[in-house]
């Protein structure tokens, strides 16, 4: 199965204002250097199971992904110079013009995704592959909504009560073999922009029309289809989708990350992103700031940011090291600086001290599952946490107590490896 990457530059480093919206400003990231180390992290992930990822990309994709960056792929296209005079608003023409491109069997992964396990394999000639299925977001039926309204010539699909949309496929990663499949919504898809590309450029919702293109489309397109693997079924409980932000959960137990949209500027999912780089590909992770620093960089990550970043890398290193089964047996207990704190009313709160002022940083009140936090106060494991939390729970059933299980690993580690709160010793 042919695996590939594309970057369309244009979009991505235009020059001109764009709202966040439509999400592809330096790939929608907080920071440059975090654009350049997804695109890292996603390619060398996915050559541990795959020996050969190729790029279709411009000029000045080539000049980044390749000369300075170094990353090893194999075949390499400069087929999208042929959008340079494209608008950057519809990033969608760079995945139309490589995906229409494809003549045998392959897999699209888009370079905000990481992989810790193979794809799944088929010999079956109309098997295709998609990241997850969800319920269609709010803001898509909006997009839709002015799609239908404002534009002429519509496809069926495009054209139906909004109640009757069931499901949408995130297609972080698709592919499969049925080729027809995706030259059909390549046709599809270009003569829908040719009919309406006068209205389209003015719509409101121009970011998110992208997505009716692709993820939508495809999506109805898949709901006629039988022979189908979502890597991740989130179609039932939209929280669901989480299980692909969750960095807290790899390897041992998620198997794909796929940082989406707003996550790109969520402090949290970007730092991780540096610290999984560093501690995978630590020679990638030292390029990029190399990179970085030419450019002037200034590290804002003050003193305290520093040592909890330090504190989870450390972390990650036992993460990777035992099996899951053995990660639950280990002693965990809060660090230092974090205290349990009970106040008036049976309120509890985690509270955050910076070790170099002394003063409060954070204090979070604990409800649910997290006031499970308080055993921590002494080193215990998470199987004497489940032995603890079985007398108070008797009579919830197996199901009921799976999830609950669930739950606390959650707490856990993300404390351990988002927060940093919680030390495995």
């Amino acid at each position: 199965m042919k695996i590939i990457h594309s970057f369309w530059s244009k979009p991505s480093l235009h020059k001109q204002k764009q709202e966040f919206s439509n999400n592809r400003k330096i790939g929608g990231w907080l920071d440059y250097k975090y654009f350049l180390m997804s695109n890292c992290l996603s390619l060398l992930t996915l050559k541990r199971e795959n020996s050969n990822v190729d790029l279709y990309t411009d000029n000045h994709g080539y000049d980044i992904l390749i000369n300075q960056l170094g990353l090893p792929y194999g075949d390499v296209s400069f087929i999208l110079n042929e959008l340079e005079n494209e608008d950057h608003r519809l990033w969608i023409l760079g995945k139309i013009k490589v995906i229409e491109l494809q003549e045998k069997p392959f897999i699209h992964v888009d370079n905000d995704v990481f992989t810790w396990a193979p794809f799944p394999k088929s010999n079956l000639n109309d098997h295709l592959i998609v990241q997850s299925k969800h319920p269609v977001p709010d803001i898509y039926i909006t997009a839709l909504l002015e799609v239908q309204q404002k534009l002429k010539n519509l496809p069926a699909h495009l054209n139906k009560n909004i109640i009757d949309y069931k499901f949408n496929a995130n297609v972080g990663i698709v592919g499969g073999n049925d080729i027809g499949f995706f030259q059909n919504w390549c046709d599809m898809a270009k003569k829908f922009l040719k009919d309406n590309m006068n209205q389209i450029i003015n719509l409101e919702n121009i970011g998110y029309f992208n997505q009716i293109i692709e993820e939508f489309s495809i999506s109805c397109m898949l709901s006629e289809r039988k022979n189908v693997t979502y890597l991740i079924d989130c179609s039932k409980d939209i929280n669901d989708l989480d299980s692909v932000l969750r960095f807290h959960f790899i390897p041992f137990i998620d198997k794909y990350i796929h940082l989406v949209g707003i996550a790109k500027h969520n402090k949290i999912a970007c730092n991780h992103l540096e610290l999984r780089l560093k501690y995978e590909f630590p020679e990638y992770h030292k390029k990029v700031m190399d990179i970085m620093y030419s450019m002037n960089y200034s590290d804002p990550t003050s003193s305290y940011e520093k040592i909890k970043n330090n504190r989870i890398y450390r972390s990650l290193q036992k993460v990777y090291h035992y099996k899951y089964n053995e990660i639950k047996t280990l002693k965990i207990k809060l660090y230092d600086n974090f205290s349990i704190q009970e106040e008036a009313e049976e309120n509890v709160y985690l509270v955050e001290i910076d070790p170099f002022s002394g003063k409060e940083i954070q204090k979070d009140l604990l409800e649910g599952t997290d006031q499970l936090m308080y055993y921590f106060t002494e080193a215990l494991s998470i199987n004497d946490l489940i032995e603890i939390i079985k007398e108070d729970f008797k009579n919830t059933t197996e199901i009921e107590f799976k999830q609950l299980e669930e739950n606390i690993l959650s707490l856990v580690f993300e404390e351990i490896l988002m927060i940093g709160s919680l030390e495995i010793l």
